[in-house]
């Protein structure tokens, strides 16, 4: 994280400082269930979440003019590919489960 809000002040990019809507939304939803019910649909975020962010930094790695920005990219998406396999078998688990 510090990488980032090294690169974002140099680049003067103001980082979010509280949850978006979809953020907001999630976490209601994660706060009304519980047990394997609350794992079960957090690991379905996960995986969603990961593979948007993931198109998403693959997006910027081909678009961005800007060599930090791309560096940055670059160097943290194997990192969102290792957590996508982790949720990936996560949901597996739980897919399984039902």
């Amino acid at each position: 994280m510090e990488k980032l809000t090294t690169l974002a002040k140099k680049e003067s990019i103001e980082l979010p400082s509280a949850l978006t809507d979809q953020g907001n939304d999630d976490y209601e939803k994660l706060s009304k269930l519980s047990g394997t019910s609350f794992d079960k649909e957090y690991c379905d975020m996960m995986v969603s979440g990961h593979k948007g962010a993931i198109s998403e930094y693959e997006n910027e790695i081909k678009e961005t003019k800007n060599s930090d920005i791309k560096a940055f990219a670059t160097a943290t998406l194997p990192q969102l590919r290792t957590h996508l396999e982790h949720a990936t078998m996560c949901k597996n688990k739980y897919d399984k489960m039902n």
